[in-house]
């Protein structure tokens, strides 16, 4: 079977689309185009009119104008609160319609659609100066797409990257690692939307390696950036090690509704470190950024985690992997294996620590060659143990200049400030995010707060205030709290 280009009438961006009155095009999320930067925060499990679950994104604006509470209960967002259904699990923006405010994207992996529960669905709101629902909010789901069905289980939405091409385009990958092909259960497919048109991936088209898998869960993670896609697999079996996990690579240069693999990555390969173990789950997280190399010219860095790593004889105790994509050649060459054991880097490997679990890279400097304090990779660890505490979590910053043991930096209370504590099972490092300005860590099961910190404090001993947002303060209700801090943008 061929890749599945399908029509879409909801996704149309045009490129000569201009900038909005009152907005200015910006390198922080602004979703009001006022030049101050914004912040989403999500709790996904949030109870809504009565729906628990239901899930609600509080979305901080800079400047005065405030905080808005954002969920299926505005009359904006097409469709009513659903009990389970975890509106916020993801969230990411883009510029969908180019006006120069940015749009939010919001994950609802866990949606019933049209009867089916966690068929998942995914909503785009975009912004403009006044803020929210002056535009209409577009929702997908399967359904929308000729040839797609939403069916129990997919979790349509599980997964998100909202990139720009490098011609300016911009577009939206989707995954859904829930999605049974024919009779195998969890094989997983992924939704590029693209202007005009759309495509449909998954391991049993032509020219795609592999083949799908019951529990392959082929869209757990994706990653999308000016000229590639990533696609985690971490179920994917290899060689008869269960879990082993791998990730595929893919370039669009040509068209923006076309996908052509370029590369598959996994631990079997004799040009990738380490070795296929059963559980590796290598491709559980995924990250991707551009940026300029004196050498090889525009280029695309990706990390891929995987937490179930043994590091010696300790058990999941987790590592990433960063390749460089020649943007030129499309040679894919590994520029690093990072894990704790790794010579100079802090700490140490310890089993079931999941050095991987989430991976986030930032480019500071997206338009010149970055310095070692520009191109960064956080790393969630969220099994890591602080005695005599259990699974407290931690969160870790490497360049990806230089080697891993040169500049990386250990996130705990005496960088997060007095209002964080550590707390069994808070596995703090599953929820981070990161911007040009701001590392974010949220911790929802700990101290129930998100926690801002400048890279200017992280990296060149700054001084800034840590901005700490929980429930009850700067405009976000308490009432109804429950997993404050799942997502952030």
């Amino acid at each position: 079977m061929s890749a599945v280009v399908l029509a879409s009438v909801l996704f149309a961006p045009s490129a000569v689309a201009e900038e909005l009155a009152g907005c200015q095009f910006n390198d922080v999320v602004d979703f009001n185009g006022d030049g101050f930067e914004d912040v989403a925060v999500a709790d996904d499990q949030a109870d809504v009119d009565g729906m628990v679950a239901a899930g609600r994104v509080h979305v901080l604006f800079g400047g005065t104008v405030g905080t808005v509470t954002l969920s299926l209960a505005d009359p904006f967002v097409p469709g009513d609160p659903i009990g389970g259904g975890r509106f916020g699990t993801v969230l990411d923006t883009f510029d969908v319609n180019l006006d120069g405010c940015d749009d939010l994207v919001v994950g609802a992996p866990y949606e019933s659609v049209d009867g089916a529960n966690e068929a998942g669905a995914v909503y785009v709101l975009p912004g403009s100066p006044a803020g929210f629902g002056t535009q209409p909010t577009t929702r997908y789901t399967q359904q929308d797409f000729s040839g797609l069905v939403a069916e129990q289980g997919d979790q349509f939405g599980f997964s998100i990257d909202a990139a720009h091409r490098f011609d300016g385009l911009p577009y939206l990958v989707v995954g859904a690692p829930g999605e049974a092909i024919g009779p195998l259960s969890n094989a997983g497919g992924v939704l590029l939307l693209a202007a005009g048109a759309s495509t449909w991936l998954h391991q049993d088209i032509i020219g795609i390696a592999g083949e799908a898998e019951a529990g392959d869960r082929f869209g757990h993670a994706v990653a999308a950036g000016e000229r590639h896609v990533a696609i985690g697999v971490p179920g994917e079996d290899i060689d008869g090690f269960a879990d082993a996990g791998m990730a595929h690579l893919f370039g669009h240069d040509v068209d923006p509704s076309a996908v052509l693999e370029i590369a598959v990555l996994n631990q079997r390969d004799d040009d990738q470190s380490g070795a296929i173990e059963e559980d590796d789950r290598y491709g559980w997280s995924l990250s991707m950024e551009s940026f300029d190399d004196v050498s090889i010219g525009r280029s695309t860095i990706l990390a891929v985690g995987a937490p179930g790593e043994a590091i010696g004889e300790h058990q999941e105790a987790g590592r990433v992997v960063s390749a460089v994509v020649v943007t030129a050649t499309g040679a894919v060459l590994e520029q690093a294996s990072i894990h704790q054991a790794v010579d100079g880097v802090f700490g140490a490997s310890e089993p079931g620590d999941e050095f991987g679990w989430t991976v986030e890279i930032v480019n500071r400097s997206p338009e010149e060659v970055p310095e070692w304090s520009d191109l960064m990779l956080a790393v969630g660890i969220p099994g890591e143990e602080g005695e005599p505490l259990t699974d407290t979590g931690a969160v870790q910053l490497f360049s990806l200049i230089g080697a891993p043991g040169d500049h990386d930096v250990w996130v705990d209370a005496t960088v997060l400030g007095p209002e964080w504590t550590a707390t069994s099972a808070a596995r703090m490092g599953e929820h981070i995010a990161a911007s040009s300005t701001h590392l974010y860590v949220g911790d929802p099961d700990g101290t129930g707060a998100v926690y801002l910190v400048s890279w200017t404090n992280l990296l060149l001993n700054g001084t800034d205030p840590v901005r700490v947002i929980r429930p009850g303060y700067d405009g976000v209700p308490s009432a109804g709290a429950v997993s404050f801090g799942t997502a952030m943008v």
